[in-house]
């Protein structure tokens, strides 16, 4: 429950080029308050969940990153998860990378 957000980091190893999957699961009793966004090693960024867009109880949801990043994939990448509103208390339960290989 911080307005700010908490960052949690996911090292992926040097060398890997290609599509990248999120998956990201948070349980919280109004998803509608977060934001989620996440940040590759290069410093590029994506939204995964706008405030407002979430209904319901938790959220859970995996998406193939677009634009897709270029170059090498290795580094720290960061989920940034944030509560808009004081009153609810959540966690992000899971969180995770694939990496799909570019055929050439």
């Amino acid at each position: 429950n911080d307005v700010a957000g908490v960052r949690i980091e996911l090292v992926v190893p040097s060398g890997l080029e290609g599509a990248v999957e999120l998956t990201v699961k948070v349980e919280h009793p109004a998803p509608v308050d977060l934001m989620l966004g996440l940040v590759s090693p290069s410093g590029e960024k994506w939204e995964v969940l706008a405030q407002g867009s979430a209904s319901g109880r938790d959220f859970q949801t995996s998406i193939v990153l677009d634009p897709a990043p270029v170059g090498d994939l290795g580094g720290t990448w960061k989920l940034i998860a944030s509560d808009r509103l004081s009153s609810d208390v959540g966690r992000v339960s899971a969180f995770s990378l694939k990496v799909t290989k570019s055929v050439e």
